[in-house]
């Protein structure tokens, strides 16, 4: 099985090039899923185990904590190019998870993302780290899926890996034993034991 990839670290070569909307476009709509991690960067350190876990299960991410220019754009207040980072991850990504915790409510950024997400065809969630009991009302809506603790964690991802396997076209190179193969795979990686020791620290069980 294929590990999924951060997709910032491919799509940000592009930013800024004439080919820039078709290649994000490219992405959306290729057969392999991409989360975007929305988040506060004081979650920085959940985020990060988080996402490699989702990455071990064959799920591309999109997580741009690292980016220079963002970071410089944060560091200067130039609000429009911070708008512009987020609306081309968002675009880049099939799902959106924003990460909600005690730090999550003093977040202008989080509610721009989860809003701007809502107006493209991009499946929202909402994934609630152990620091906290409550979530922002915004997000407790028919339109975001909830996701809580470990094992609601894991499901949502099964359920991200089927709707992208069932929308895929099989052929000689991609049977239906090599999806089988993948699955197990998948499921393998997400039971894993110290992946859940490491998730045990931010999420419920």
């Amino acid at each position: 099985m294929r590990k999924g990839i951060n997709v910032y670290d491919e799509a940000r070569f592009i930013f800024g090039s004439v080919n820039e909307s078709e290649k994000l476009v490219n992405f959306s709509n290729s057969s392999n899923p991409c989360i975007f991690l929305s988040h506060r960067s004081s979650d920085k350190a959940a985020v990060k185990e988080i996402g490699e876990y989702i990455t071990n299960a064959g799920i591309n991410i999109y997580m741009d904590m690292d980016d220079p220019l963002l970071q410089l754009a944060v560091a200067s207040d130039n609000h429009e190019a911070i708008t512009l980072s987020i609306e081309r991850g968002i675009t880049s990504s099939t799902d959106l998870i924003v990460f909600v915790s005690e730090k999550t409510f003093g977040s202008w950024w989080v509610p721009y993302e989860i809003g701007y997400g809502k107006k493209t065809d991009i499946f929202l969630s909402y994934l609630r780290l152990n620091d906290t009991p409550t979530v922002p009302s915004y997000l407790n809506i028919s339109a975001v899926r909830h996701i809580d603790g470990i094992g609601d964690l894991c499901s949502y991802l099964k359920e991200v890996k089927y709707r992208s396997n069932s929308s895929q076209q099989f052929s000689g190179s991609r049977s239906y034993i090599q999806l089988l193969t993948e699955e197990a795979e998948s499921n393998e990686a997400l039971s894993n034991p110290s992946s859940y020791q490491t998730l045990r620290k931010y999420l419920d069980q």
